[in-house]
C-alpha cells in the first residue's frame, strides 16, 4: 500500500505547478515619472512697457530679450527697447554677462553686470549715455508651471547713480513658452512689463 501512495503523492507534486500557474518573466515597471522643470537660460522674449517718469508724462514701449548658455553657471544676454510718450521718447540697448549658482534645485542666485546705452529725447533735447549695470537676486521655481523672479538693480551713469528692484512672475503656457510679467520700482521710476518668452 505504500507503493501507490507514493506514486499518487507525486502524481500530485508534478501536476501542482499547472494548477498554480507562473510566475510572469518581466513584471511590469512602475510608470516613469516626469522630469523636474528646471530653468532656461537659453531663451528668446518679447513685450509691451509701461513706465511712469518723475516729472515726465507716462510712456508705452516695447522690448526684445535674447539670453545664451554656452556652458554651464555662465550667460551672456542682450535686451532692446523702446519707450515714447508725448514729451519724452528712449531707445535703449543693454548687452551683458551673467552667472548662476544653484543654492538647491529650485532656486538660482544669478548675478548679471554689463553696459547700457541710452538715446534720450525729451523737451526738444537728445542725449546719448553709456552706463554700467549690474543686478543681482532669485530665480525661483514656485511649481512646474510657475517661477518667480527677485533683483536688486544697480547702474552709474557719469555722476547719476540708480537703485531699483524688480519682481517678476513667469507661468507656463506650454512645455517651452511662457508669460512673463515684471514690475519695476525705484524713486525716480516705476514700471511694468508683459511679455512672451521662448525657452529653446
Amino acid at each position: 500500500m505504500k507503493q501507490p501512495t507514493a506514486i499518487l503523492a507525486s502524481l500530485l507534486l508534478a501536476a501542482l505547478p499547472a494548477f498554480a500557474g507562473t510566475a510572469p518573466k518581466n513584471p511590469p515597471s512602475a510608470p516613469p515619472m516626469a522630469p523636474e522643470p528646471t530653468f532656461s537660460y537659453n531663451n528668446l522674449e518679447a513685450g509691451w512697457t509701461y513706465r511712469d517718469f518723475d516729472g515726465f508724462d507716462n510712456t508705452n514701449g516695447y522690448y526684445l530679450y535674447a539670453s545664451y548658455s554656452p556652458i554651464d553657471s555662465f550667460f551672456v544676454f542682450a535686451e532692446w527697447g523702446q519707450d515714447f510718450g508725448d514729451d519724452l521718447d528712449r531707445d535703449l540697448f543693454a548687452p551683458g554677462i551673467g552667472v548662476y549658482i544653484p543654492l538647491v534645485s529650485k532656486v538660482h542666485w544669478v548675478t548679471t553686470v554689463g553696459a547700457g546705452y541710452v538715446n534720450t529725447d525729451a523737451a526738444g533735447a537728445d542725449d546719448d549715455s553709456w552706463a554700467f549695470n549690474a543686478s543681482t537676486g532669485l530665480r525661483i521655481m514656485i511649481c512646474a508651471r510657475a517661477e518667480l523672479e527677485l533683483a536688486y538693480n544697480f547702474s552709474v551713469d557719469g555722476d547719476d547713480d540708480d537703485h531699483s528692484a524688480s519682481a517678476g512672475v513667469l507661468i507656463g503656457l506650454t512645455e517651452n513658452l511662457q508669460l512673463t510679467t515684471r514690475g519695476y520700482f525705484s524713486n525716480d521710476e516705476n514700471g511694468l512689463a508683459v511679455g512672451l518668452r521662448y525657452n529653446f
